[in-house]
């Protein structure tokens, strides 16, 4: 028996070690080509919104776009955990309410609509202390998750200003620091603008439940910033578009979204961590 445990266990090291191998081979092997694809997706980006395509092409590279977004952060991923294999990375551990695990994946398959709410108080961007630059926070994508990246203006930036910002994707230094956006191009004009009693409405030419869970956090999280500096106050009232054109509010979905202190999108009837 002690030699048969003794076996099973070399095997399973021999296992172990095999699939360590393969994630940091197979992240490494892939993070080249998909440099020079999300480079070229990019600039596909551009041609689909500015029409130069017909409609059928324009969907297909949006397709094309997406999957390989989603395909560069699995890799990322997968780099994360060889660097944990390797011991070049800590792993720091912390306490999660798996009670909150659902909300957030029925905000990434559809969030449920809920009676208006109050919340937060009426600002535009955060003014930096002792200074008369204000801080932008726009939500980006990064190896071990969303991360907020800060920028400087001289004037104020609302929720507008900031999808603008966000839209267009990270800033050169912000991409070497390993960020990246999975909110996909869109024809229409994402529109975010302050309401009454702290409300931010978000307008989308399309629906909730096809876009990546990390992309509507990146939306409603970036608006709710500009508006409050505390995100966590804020309501986020999403409208959504079924034609993908200008939003109906006879026929399309209006939901009611919340964000966490990291920047994690939830129902607004969810109850927040």
């Amino acid at each position: 028996m002690a030699a048969a445990l003794e076996r099973d266990h070399g095997e399973l090291r021999r296992l172990e070690a095999g699939a360590r191998r393969f994630a940091a081979d197979v992240s490494h092997e892939l993070r080249t080509p998909l440099g020079a694809m999300s480079a070229v997706t990019e600039v596909l980006d551009e041609d689909a919104v500015s029409g130069r395509l017909d409609a059928e092409t324009a969907e297909a590279v949006q397709l094309i776009s997406d999957k390989t977004r989603k395909l560069t952060r699995v890799v990322a991923d997968l780099m994360e955990v060889s660097r944990f294999d390797a011991g070049a990375s800590a792993l720091h551990l912390d306490e999660v309410d798996v009670m909150f695990l659902p909300a957030l994946l029925l905000a990434g398959c559809g969030i449920s609509p809920t009676a208006p709410t109050t919340a937060g108080a009426p600002a535009s961007g955060a003014l930096q202390p002792g200074t008369r630059t204000h801080d932008a926070r726009l939500l980006f994508v990064g190896p071990t998750g969303l991360r907020y990246a800060a920028r400087t203006f001289t004037s104020s930036i609302g929720p507008q200003e900031a999808i603008d910002l966000l839209l267009k994707g990270p800033s050169p230094a912000e991409r070497k620091r390993g960020l990246t956006t999975l909110v996909p191009a869109m024809k229409v004009r994402v529109t975010a603008e302050a309401g009454r009693n702290g409300v931010v409405h978000l307008r989308l030419p399309t629906t909730v439940d096809r876009l990546d869970h990390a992309a509507v956090s990146q939306l409603v999280c970036t608006a709710a910033k500009a508006r409050d500096r505390d995100q966590t106050k804020v309501l986020v009232r999403v409208h959504e578009s079924q034609t993908g054109r200008q939003i109906d509010s006879q026929t399309d979905g209006t939901w009611d979204v919340r964000c966490d202190s990291v920047g994690n999108a939830y129902p607004a009837a969810a109850k927040r961590p």
